[in-house]
């Protein structure tokens, strides 16, 4: 079980070292919304900030618009047209 203290600047926690890497237990009420985060180095401070994931929109919003380049060409060109089936 990990114990942490809040001290009144933050939470004392105990570092962890597992399988070789170093873990901090993040204290209850302190939990990070989302499963990514990113930690940086300011300092003798870290600073760990969650990863938001965007939603398809978001993407889809940032994309640029498709030029005419981009448009599928017109593969019925020189075709003969379809003929009537009658079922």
């Amino acid at each position: 079980m990990v114990q942490s203290t809040e001290n009144g600047n933050g939470w004392k926690v105990n570092l962890l070292r597992i399988n070789g890497r170093l873990s901090i237990p993040i204290p209850v009420g302190l939990e990070l919304d989302g499963t990514s985060v990113l930690v940086r180095k300011e300092g003798e401070n870290l600073i760990i900030t969650p990863i938001q994931k965007k939603t398809i929109s978001e993407f889809l919003n940032k994309l640029e618009p498709l030029g005419p380049e981009d448009e599928f060409p017109d593969i019925d060109v020189g075709l003969l047209p379809p003929k009537d089936i009658d079922l």
